[in-house]
């Protein structure tokens, strides 16, 4: 088992900003005690300094007076012993410019540190009264050391600190063999030079990560790869944001000294990389030795420091390079490798690498972070009978990235490149492209959404080998689940990758081992689960009723198909009718699901009619657009008495639709025996409840106006509680009577002529002005949540802008799952949707309500639409 310490599991988490730094506000206050600057101070002063200098202007014309009272002040809120002043070209006696002084005591051991400004300014405060030196550390440039300075107490020194603009040539530096490798770096001419330049970049990166004046936005993971470490088999990551932090955290240089960089504890392997504090620790410095390495074939222009364990140390250690920019001295990365892995493993892979930045403020950060720690598992050795071999069979990767730095006050300093990737979507199953698919990074959150035309564009700080997935609700409900596509991510050159879902008609014959008909029947597909969890071996039935000819009458035939679930509780039933009722369950042992009622529609533009449990007389209450020939359906198996039971009232129910369109009809006659009736509903079906449907001949009629009447005998045999018919009415022309209609001219809005149009279709939910004035005094959020389909969620806190969250049930799931909200229009203008919190109902003209894409119109379809649109028209 792999692993980090705590301490760099620690470094994935960003605190919450705090108080500016001392170094920060040390600087800001530089230039108060020089006169001739005081008409340039810095935009950063120090609040108490800001206080004191706020009272006035200051320009060149000041007065004594103030320029002494400005000093008092100053001198007054900093406190202790003070060192501040400018570093200068001793040559040519211009400021040095951004870069780090020094404070040091006369053991040569640093107290303090500060970054320079551009112009040379920078204030360091001592631990104490003593004697102390001033050093310039720039990387690139030879370090100065000034001469000794008195400090007393509560005193303030105001000092030019002069220095020689030498710069360090690493390319003279000579690799001498690793037989010249030297314990301690310090003591050994050929890495003097070199190691000087990193001690200088690690300690600034200490400092930055000690003064938390950067705002950082960083990505961190946990990512598992095969052997080969080729490709990502999973990764689990997030972005944060928060106050500069170390990325990770060592243990300390001396534990690691006397424990070792692998620990073994019972909550697995613990795999320690060091840190800068480490690097820098006399203990690490000590244990170890150092040789100038280089490798132009893998690293042109780079020079390095190699360490590895002194030849005595006999537990887990770690070797690696720490590599420098010939040209600027600047350190560019740590590669560090274990040695003495568990089981006698010999892998050069495990390890890790830290890469350095440095900003233009001059501050140093740790840019990219990654340890590679190794699944082992242990294999039979074929060679040896009963003899077990350890083996390297996978890696885990800890690490993060920083994505952006800003400075507190929100300037931004830098933002990574990201690895990019684009393509399309197409849906063969539609002969079009696939918008609002989601494209995602498998085992990773990062991820965009097709637009209209089916094109996605992916950004990601990821490098190497992905899977690519697309994901879509049209997707789940074929049963193809998720689409897939390998791609290897760069940072260098963008990527493409195109998805093209099969068509229907190979997926369903896949799913049934046969071609089907699309036009003339349907698949229902889906698992089935008892508490969260897939039931194999279930058994899942279709019902539905059919007529078949007995010479002048018609018998009630029932039908039922049955399958079993597969060990991932999935099923599919195949050959479900269109035009008429189903009724879908699942069951094993003493357990069962609630009953699904579900219509196919007969043509593509149609809704599919689903219900939960209906009961005798109640509609469907659920409509989806289902133009293809597969739907999705889950079951969850409870107790059976717990499954609920529907009414043993006698039902003759059914549906009549137009037989050329398909469509279905409304208010159509239905006649049993010639007494009891019932009216077909705006979506073609009809229930007829409590009604006497005797044993032997039944005469069932079917009028409406325009449409050819059917009179149909039924026989009903003692086993038929029930019957179901669906029948198709053939539309007769109708000649009629010129009718003449006078009446008075009511005028319309002309902001309203669509909306009374739209009206007639009777797609969608309406409020006119009459609807509207009943309700008078409500906010329009109360009308919306009255309004059929739509389901209202609480708000929590984290939710700004609307108290409500509206989800139309009818809407793409997809809008459930990202809480996506529905379109707002106000009068025909797009409008966020919490401008519904300002508005009362008596504002209003008229109101429009679409649950989802099947009912939107044309000129309020748009990207997101299929999440539901209100649209609101004032007076």
């Amino acid at each position: 088992m792999g692993g980090l310490s705590p301490r760099a599991h620690s470094a994935v988490d960003c605190d919450s900003a705090g108080p500016a730094g001392h170094g920060l506000a040390q600087n800001a206050g530089l230039s108060v005690y020089n006169p001739y600057m005081l008409n340039s101070l810095p935009a950063c002063i120090p609040d108490p300094l800001r206080r004191c200098v706020s009272s006035g202007p200051l320009t060149h014309g000041v007065g004594l007076l103030g320029v002494v009272a400005a000093v008092l002040c100053a001198a007054g809120s900093i406190q202790g012993q003070v060192v501040m002043g400018q570093v200068v070209d001793s040559t040519r006696g211009v400021p040095v410019g951004i870069g780090f002084v020094v404070l040091v005591d006369e053991t040569g051991t640093e107290v303090a540190r500060t970054l320079s400004t551009a112009a040379g300014r920078f204030t360091l405060r001592a631990p104490g009264a003593g004697v102390y030196r001033l050093k310039s550390e720039r990387i690139g440039y030879r370090a100065f050391l000034s001469d000794r300075l008195q400090l007393s107490a509560d005193t303030t020194i105001d000092f030019t600190l002069r220095v020689a603009a030498l710069p360090v040539q690493l390319a003279a530096v000579e690799v001498l063999g690793k037989d010249r490798c030297h314990v301690n770096p310090e003591r050994g001419a050929a890495t003097v030079v070199i190691w000087e330049e990193i001690r200088k970049a690690l300690a600034a990166t200490t400092w930055s990560d000690e003064q938390e004046v950067f705002h950082y936005r960083k990505y961190s993971y946990q990512r598992d790869l095969d052997e080969h470490r080729r490709e990502v088999l999973s990764e689990r990551g997030n972005t944060m944001s928060g106050v500069s932090e170390p990325p990770f955290n060592s243990i300390p240089a001396d534990r690691l000294a006397a424990e070792g960089y692998i620990v073994a504890r019972s909550d697995g392997t613990w795999y320690y990389m060091p840190d800068a504090r480490v690097l820098l620790d006399p203990t690490f410095l000590g244990t170890h030795c150092f040789h100038v390495v280089r490798d132009p074939d893998e690293r042109p222009g780079l020079v390095g420091l190699a360490f590895e364990p002194m030849t005595d140390r006999r537990l887990p250690d770690v070797e690696g390079t720490l590599w420098l920019n010939e040209a600027t001295s600047e350190l560019r990365s740590l590669e560090v490798r274990h040695t003495r892995l568990p089981e006698s493993l010999d892998d050069s892979r495990v390890g890790g690498t830290v890469e350095f930045m440095m900003l233009p403020s001059g501050a140093w950060i740790v840019r990219r972070w990654q340890v590679r720690t190794p699944v082992i598992t242990v294999v039979e050795d074929s060679r040896r009978l009963m003899r077990r071999r350890p083996t390297v069979s996978g890696f885990r990767d800890t690490g993060g990235e920083i994505l952006a730095v800003a400075t507190r006050d929100g300037v931004g300093v830098f933002e990574t490149p990201l690895s990019r990737v684009t393509g399309e979507v197409f849906d063969s199953t539609m002969g079009r492209p696939l918008g609002t698919a989601v494209v995602g990074v498998a085992g990773t959150d990062f991820r965009a959404v097709t637009d209209s035309n089916g094109h996605f564009d992916l950004a990601a700080p990821l490098e190497g080998e992905y899977t690519l997935v697309v994901t879509h609700p049209w997707l789940d409900s074929i049963a193809v689940g998720s689409s897939q596509h390998a791609v290897r991510l760069s940072r260098e050159n963008s990527q493409t990758a195109s998805f093209r879902i099969p068509h229907v008609t190979n997926v369903m014959r896949r799913l049934c081992g046969r071609s089907l008909s699309i036009r003339d029947a349907r698949v229902v597909v889906g698992v089935v689960r008892a508490a969260g969890m897939p039931i194999a071996d279930a058994t899942v039935s279709a019902q539905w009723q059919t007529l078949s000819s007995s010479g002048a009458r018609y018998r009630v035939g029932d039908v039922r198909e049955e399958v079993k679930t597969d060990s991932n509780g999935f099923f599919a039933l195949c050959d479900i009718p269109v035009g008429r009722p189903v009724t879908l369950t699942a069951g094993k042992g003493a357990t069962s699901s609630r009953e699904a009622s579900i219509i196919f529609p007969q043509v593509r533009q149609q809704d599919l009619l689903f219900a939960w449990d209906r009961s005798p007389g109640q509609v469907y209450d659920h409509s989806f657009s289902a133009p293809h020939g597969l739907w999705k359906v889950d079951l969850d198996l409870v107790a059976r008495d717990q499954a609920g039971t529907l009414s043993d009232r006698v039902m003759l129910t059914g549906m009549v639709s137009d037989r050329e369109t398909g469509e279905p009809l409304e208010a159509a006659l239905v006649i049993l025996n010639g007494a009891d009736t019932a009216r077909t509903r705006p979506d073609g079906t009809f229930d007829l409840v409590d009604v006497a449907v005797p044993v032997g001949t039944n005469r069932v009629e079917f009028h409406r106006r325009g449409y050819e009447p059917i009179g149909l005998d039924i026989m009903v045999d003692e086993d038929d509680s029930d019957v179901s018919l669906s029948v198709d009415l053939s539309p007769l022309p109708v000649g009629l009577e010129e009718i003449v209609v006078a009446g008075e001219h009511i005028a319309v809005p002309e902001k309203l002529v669509g909306f009374f149009r739209r009206r007639e279709r009777g797609r969608g939910q309406f409020f006119g002005p009459d609807e509207l004035e009943r309700l008078t005094g409500l906010r329009i959020t109360d009308v919306i949540r009255r309004a059929r389909g739509v389901d209202v969620l609480r708000a929590g806190s984290n939710m700004a802008g609307v108290n409500d969250y509206f989800l139309f049930s009818s809407a793409s799931s997809i809008c459930r799952t990202l809480l996506q909200q529905p379109i707002v229009y106000v009068d025909g203008m797009l409008f966020d949707i919490s401008f519904l919190l300002s508005i009362q109902v008596e504002d209003l003209a008229a109101l429009e309500i679409y649950n989802g894409a099947s009912e939107v119109p044309p000129e309020f379809n748009r990207t997101g639409s299929d999440c539901g649109v209100i649209v609101l028209w004032t007076r």
